[in-house]
């Protein structure tokens, strides 16, 4: 099984690091759900790390995105989440931890349940 994820390998402007790979999905381990990302936000905070601006927190490689809301597709037995319940993960990663927003699916560690109405009324989402 794969996805897709944007990836850099080094730092430079993003429209020349930034390339989309498909990677190894990594298995759901303990305490983990599979997160299928609806909406991810292109924002400063995404492309800072990628121009190297924070080289001592960014390990490369490296999946861009922070923020988003997304859709648990799989969760393990016993998990506070259950498959359809959307989650805000709020944190990046690079390949091989699984967790990252500009990736589909990938999984995350959620610490606390959210329960999101999505679309908010009288908005359509086309």
């Amino acid at each position: 099984m794969f996805n897709d994820a944007i990836v850099y390998d080094r730092y430079g402007p993003p429209a020349a690091v930034l390339t989309l790979k498909r990677l190894p999905l990594a298995p759901l381990a303990g305490g983990r759900v599979r997160v299928r990302m609806r909406f991810a936000p292109v924002n400063p905070s995404d492309l800072i790390p990628v121009t190297g601006a924070y080289r001592h927190r960014t390990r490369l490689p490296a999946v861009a995105g922070y923020e988003g809301l997304g859709e648990v597709v799989a969760a393990p037995y016993g998990s506070r989440l259950a498959a359809g319940q959307r989650v805000l993960p709020l944190r990046g990663a690079a390949p091989g931890s699984g967790l990252s927003i500009w990736m589909r699916p990938g999984w995350c560690r959620c610490r606390q349940r959210l329960t999101i109405c999505w679309p908010p009324a009288g908005i359509s989402i086309r």
